[in-house]
């Protein structure tokens, strides 16, 4: 005889806490909707945590954004549940982010995240509908664009790196985030003298 395994579809189920339902309220110029199988939040419409000094999104989880997403003048050091839908703008300027990584990964309008600390594109986003706005970070802008553009093109962090070790210049070089990133030894050392002369 065969012995049937039954399974409790709602025992997974995610709530949220009255403190995180009323920071949604707030913050949200539309309507908000919890998916409590996957426990992200879909925002119809616009929403904006900005100059709240946030180091994070209070434990939510988000999931598509209908407009503009805003967290801006915060203290945000990660955007690890941040949305990865955005039907509007993403605007994380002015923080203290060192990567990308939790960035949305379709933005159909501007992704701006200009003002932070950013050594590494880890993370950024693989389609991005509008500009690109990364000035004020201790790597050039004119590098981080030209990272950027490297990854729009299908290349990962790594990858872009790779292919434009010998563009980018020496102070950039030096501030970039190269962990993970296996750059032959041979190649690595001709690198480092070619830079003293450009």
């Amino acid at each position: 005889m065969k012995h049937l395994q039954t399974y409790r579809l709602f025992e997974n189920q995610v709530t949220l806490t009255p403190e995180q339902e009323r920071w949604l309220d707030e913050c949200t110029e539309g309507k908000w909707t919890l998916n409590p199988q996957t426990g992200l939040v879909d925002v119809r419409g616009n929403f904006d945590c900005s100059r709240e000094n946030l180091q994070d999104f209070k434990g939510i989880r988000f999931g598509e954004i209908g407009r503009n997403f805003s967290c801006w003048d915060n203290s945000l050091t990660s955007l690890e549940g941040a949305p990865q839908e955005v039907w509007g703008g993403f605007y994380c300027y002015d923080n203290s982010l060192t990567s990308l990584e939790g960035a949305p990964q379709e933005v159909l309008g501007d992704f701006s995240c200009g003002y932070n600390s950013l050594t590494s594109l880890e993370g950024a986003p693989q389609e991005v509908g509008g500009g690109f706005y990364c000035g004020d970070n201790p790597v050039s802008e004119k590098t981080l664009l030209k990272i950027f553009q490297e990854m729009q093109e299908g290349h990962t962090y790594s990858q872009a790196l790779k292919r434009l070790a010998l563009e980018i210049p020496k102070e950039d070089w030096d501030l970039l985030d190269k962990s993970g990133v296996e750059l032959d030894a041979k190649f690595a050392k001709g690198a480092s003298v070619l830079r003293r002369f450009l």
